[in-house]
């Protein structure tokens, strides 16, 4: 009896080391994705500093595609 429970605590441990890393696979960016953020990066660092100045960012969100920037997506302004 003793020797199933501990069986099954070691199974139960292994499938969800594998779910985490299931999870963590799906997660992961692609390729293309970071090479669009490193080529909309150089856009606003042109030192290659690894700093952009901060009245870019709005700017370098709106040129970053999904999922990190808002590149086609329609936002509504707001009325003054």
């Amino acid at each position: 009896m003793f020797a199933m429970i501990v069986l099954n605590l070691f199974v139960a441990i292994i499938l969800e080391a594998f779910d985490k890393m299931k999870k963590a696979e799906e997660s992961m960016l692609s390729p293309i994705q970071i090479t669009d953020f490193i080529n909309t990066w150089k856009i606003f660092d042109k030192r290659a500093s690894y700093f952009i100045k901060a009245i870019d960012f709005p700017y370098f969100m709106d040129k970053l595609p999904i999922p990190f920037g808002f590149k086609n997506i329609k936002v509504c302004k707001a009325e003054k």
